[in-house]
């Protein structure tokens, strides 16, 4: 994503689209669960139609629980759409085909963190398995 971000604007659009669409399926397919809940974080219709049922389930059935699940959805959503209007407004106003480095930045962040939760993880069973 960071080479896009250099690349001219003046290419055509396939030379960004392409590369994009392939990271998202990606990420589509590698973040399927929040928690043990299914979860969209490439678009939200799937969030929001999750949302709506767990409200639901939980006025009917009166279970809080699924308001807890419901908010999970509901804060997925709040996250996508502050980084759609975040990333609009670096778009339209401030860094314009650059905004993609930012995004890849903020991802390569997100990538440490789940990399060393992983090695913490995996520290955890090993230490686990070896006092056994």
């Amino acid at each position: 994503m960071i080479v896009l971000g250099f690349l001219p604007e003046t290419l055509p659009d396939p030379f960004f689209t392409v590369p994009v669409t392939f990271i998202c399926a990606i990420q589509y397919n590698t973040f399927t669960k929040l928690q043990g809940s299914p979860l969209s974080t490439t678009f939200c219709t799937n969030n929001l139609r999750q949302a709506s049922k767990n409200i639901f389930y939980a006025l009917d059935r009166k279970d809080n629980k699924y308001f807890s699940i419901a908010l999970k959805y509901i804060m997925a959503i709040i996250f996508f759409f502050t980084g759609v209007f975040t990333g609009a407004l670096l778009i339209l106003n401030v860094l314009g085909g650059k905004t993609i480095i930012w995004s890849a930045l903020l991802l390569a962040v997100v990538f440490i963190m789940l990399l060393r939760n992983d090695i913490k993880l995996r520290n955890s069973v090993r230490h686990i398995i070896s006092n056994k």
